[in-house]
C-alpha cells in the first residue's frame, strides 16, 4: 500500500520465498529446469494476469528494475506463465552489461542482441530454445557479449526497425531492459510502451521509486505496475560459468523454428 501511494502505480504482486514443491521434483523436465523459473508460483501468475491481453492479442512489454537478476527472473517467469497459457513467447534481453536472462535460464549469453546490432546475424540465428516444464518452451534472444556494450540509441534503433517482424511471429514479446535504458527513452520507440518495474522490499527507497516511475513516463514509457521482490537476491550463474557450460541444445522443434523464419 505504501509503494502504491508513493509511486501512484499499482503493485501487481509480491514475490516471496516459497517452499519447494515435492511435485516438481518428480519429473525429469522439472528437475532440469532452471531453479528460479517456477511458473506455478501464485505471485508470478498474479503478475501475468495483471498484464495479460485478451486471447490472440499482441503483448509487447518491457520489464526493468533496480537489480538485473531480479528483473531477469521476473521476466522469465512471466514468459513461462504466458507459455503455459499457450501463447507464442519470445524473451529478449537488451542489457549486455549483465547477461542476466541467459544466467537465469542457464543459456549461453552469445550470440545475441550485440551480434544483431553488429550486423553479423539475424533474429533467427541468435534465438535459443528454453524448455519450461515438460511440454512448454519459450524462445530467448540473449543479450550477447562484447565491449563496449551497445548504447541505448543502438538498441532503440534495432527494436524500432523490427517490431513488425516480432509481432508477425509472436503474440507475446517480453523485453528485459536496464533501468538506465528505460529512463533514456527505450520504451518510446516501441508500438506498445508498457513498462513493468521491479523493486525490492526494504531495499528500494520509496522516494527513489516515485522518481523512477516519473522518469519512466518522461522517457516515453507507460508504467503499468510494480512487482515487489521480497526475498534474497537470485544467485545466478556468472558469465564465466555460463561460457564453460555445454552449448544450448538444438532440438528438432528448434531447428524447424529457425529454418522457418524469414531472414
Amino acid at each position: 500500500r505504501e509503494a502504491e501511494r508513493i509511486a501512484g502505480v499499482r503493485v501487481l504482486s509480491v514475490i516471496r520465498p516459497r517452499l519447494p514443491s515435492p511435485e516438481r521434483g518428480r519429473r525429469l523436465a522439472d528437475r532440469l529446469a532452471p531453479p528460479y523459473i517456477v511458473p506455478g508460483n501464485d505471485a508470478h501468475q498474479l503478475a501475468w494476469l495483471s498484464v495479460a491481453p485478451p486471447p490472440s492479442s499482441l503483448l509487447m512489454l518491457i520489464v526493468s528494475g533496480e537489480d538485473a537478476s531480479v528483473t531477469a527472473v521476473v521476466a522469465a517467469n512471466l514468459a513461462a506463465v504466458a507459455a503455459e497459457e499457450a501463447r507464442n513467447v519470445i524473451l529478449i534481453d537488451t542489457d549486455a552489461t549483465s547477461n542476466s536472462v541467459a544466467a537465469a535460464l542457464r543459456l549461453h549469453a552469445r550470440p545475441g542482441i550485440v551480434e544483431i546490432i553488429d550486423s553479423k546475424l539475424n533474429w533467427p540465428d541468435v534465438t535459443q530454445h528454453a524448455t519450461i516444464g515438460r511440454d512448454r518452451a519459450i524462445d530467448v534472444v540473449p543479450s550477447g557479449t562484447g565491449l563496449p556494450a551497445p548504447d541505448v540509441a543502438e538498441v532503440s534503433a534495432l527494436l524500432q526497425r523490427d517490431p513488425a517482424w516480432l509481432a508477425r511471429h509472436y503474440d507475446t514479446v517480453i523485453i528485459v531492459a536496464s533501468k538506465e535504458q528505460v529512463l533514456s527513452g527505450l520504451p518510446g520507440v516501441l508500438p506498445m510502451k508498457g513498462v513493468l518495474h521491479c523493486a525490492r522490499v526494504c531495499a528500494t527507497p520509496l522516494n527513489g521509486l516515485r522518481k523512477t516511475i516519473e522518469d519512466v513516463r518522461a522517457g516515453g514509457g507507460q508504467p503499468i505496475g510494480i512487482v515487489l521482490w521480497d526475498d534474497v537476491l537470485p544467485a545466478l550463474l556468472t558469465p564465466e560459468e555460463m561460457a564453460a557450460g555445454p552449448p544450448p541444445p538444438r532440438t528438432a522443434e528448434m531447428e524447424a523454428f529457425v529454418s522457418g523464419r524469414v531472414r
